[in-house]
């Protein structure tokens, strides 16, 4: 057991930057290779494109997206001919400026967008966490650069990183006191309104009118902006996506079985014959949970400390488990919840040394878990992962936590 102490976190700190270093390789190999219009990315820049020549009212026009995006990659095509844009319409204004640099450009600035938002997502957890020892401050940080899930999101050009930050802003201006400001950071989190949904319910169910301001504010100057530039008929174009997208059973980019949530469990345990009752299930739980979000906030309002952490983890977990569409670079956001429980945890001066070394052994074991042909009991470790941190955190607010809160909020 001593050597186990002893030697555990060079283990870890070695496993964790060897992934990292990895994955330095495996972005260069692709960006040498020129495969990056294979990433999700080129979704997105055909939908910003669109917009950039005059066609922003035809955004779903699915004919239109193929017919542009076998232009925009010379002929080739992905998947079965198209990788559609299937996001918010303003998800689409914000990336038009890209739309004016080649394919492979934009990719290159995305990126770089996309590692400077990690940057101060990091940044901001390393003041957060200044009370923990500065070794186990530095592990962490290390730790969450390491999850394959970080790699996924950067390497396809996904909204991940993104969703990360802005959601951990949201959470940290609550913290804070800042209600309007969090409502603001949840609203730059509608670029991917699945992962905001389950927040959004607790600060409507906590009545906490100044954040619904200002989410309000941000969602309403998004929703005016796009009407505006591309008729208001695209949000109902946008909605009927949305639809689509909700029914199909396999393909490109949107495959139920390789998502982290409860479709994707029951589309590998129940297959594809078995589609009705498994959207039955998914779309009744997830009201069910909904339903449960805003009834447990109206109970408790917007509590303090540890207590807040716990329940905000615990909200955000169940919201990604539930949604209908988590692809796995998404499951990048299951690290807030991961955090505000060790803060918890620490903060009614309880730091659970055994949830540190999963956290600190995770990455490498998630890695593996990802690789063809490792299933889990019809669950891939991601999912198993979920439901262990939902539980340990249920069973973290059963002991009733106190509001008060040593940690430092700067």
């Amino acid at each position: 057991m001593g050597a186990l102490k002893r030697f555990g976190k060079p283990i870890a700190w070695g496993l964790n930057l060897g992934l990292i270093a990895s994955y330095a390789g495996l972005v260069g190999i692709a960006l040498a290779g020129r495969m990056t219009w294979m990433a999700d990315f080129t979704s997105q820049y055909t939908g910003a494109f669109l917009i950039r020549e005059g066609m922003g009212g035809r955004l779903y026009d699915l004919a239109l997206q193929q017919t542009v995006q076998q232009r925009l990659l010379g002929g080739r095509h992905l998947g079965d001919g198209l990788l559609p844009y299937n996001h918010p319409p303003h998800t689409a204004l914000l990336m038009t400026p890209l739309a004016f640099l080649p394919l492979e450009w934009a990719y290159g600035v995305w990126m770089g967008i996309n590692l400077i938002v990690w940057g101060l997502f990091l940044r901001d957890v390393w003041t957060w966490a200044r009370s923990w020892a500065p070794g186990e401050r530095a592990l962490m940080v290390i730790a969450l650069t390491a999850l394959p899930f970080w790699f996924r999101a950067l390497l396809l050009g996904a909204f991940s990183i993104w969703e990360t930050f802005v959601l951990w802003r949201f959470y940290w201006a609550l913290r804070r006191g800042r209600e309007t400001a969090a409502g603001l950071y949840l609203a730059l989190g509608s670029v991917h309104p699945a992962v905001t949904l389950f927040p959004l319910l607790a600060i409507v169910g906590s009545r906490r009118g100044r954040a619904v301001g200002g989410w309000s504010l941000g969602v309403g100057a998004a929703f005016l902006a796009s009407a505006l530039l591309m008729g208001p008929a695209v949000w109902i174009d946008f909605l009927r996506m949305m639809q689509f997208t909700a029914t199909i059973q396999d393909h490109p980019g949107i495959d139920p079985r390789s998502m982290y949530n409860l479709k994707g469990v029951l589309t590998v345990a129940l297959g594809t014959e078995a589609w009705g009752w498994i959207q039955g299930i998914t779309w009744g739980a997830l009201w069910i949970g909904a339903l449960g979000v805003l009834t447990g906030w109206a109970a408790t309002g917007l509590p303090r400390g540890p207590r807040m952490d716990l329940q905000l983890g615990l909200t955000v977990t169940a919201g990604l488990f539930l949604s209908p569409h988590l692809n796995p670079q998404d499951a990048l956001l299951i690290a807030l919840p991961a955090l505000w429980l060790a803060n918890a945890r620490r903060s009614i001066g309880q730091p659970d040394r055994a949830f540190e070394a999963v956290a600190a052994g995770s990455p490498a074991a998630l890695f593996i878990s990802d690789l063809p042909g490792m299933p889990l009991l019809g669950m891939r470790l991601p999912v198993v992962g979920m439901l262990v941190l939902a539980g340990w955190i249920g069973w973290a607010l059963r002991r009733r936590p106190g509001e008060s809160d040593p940690a430092v909020e700067a």
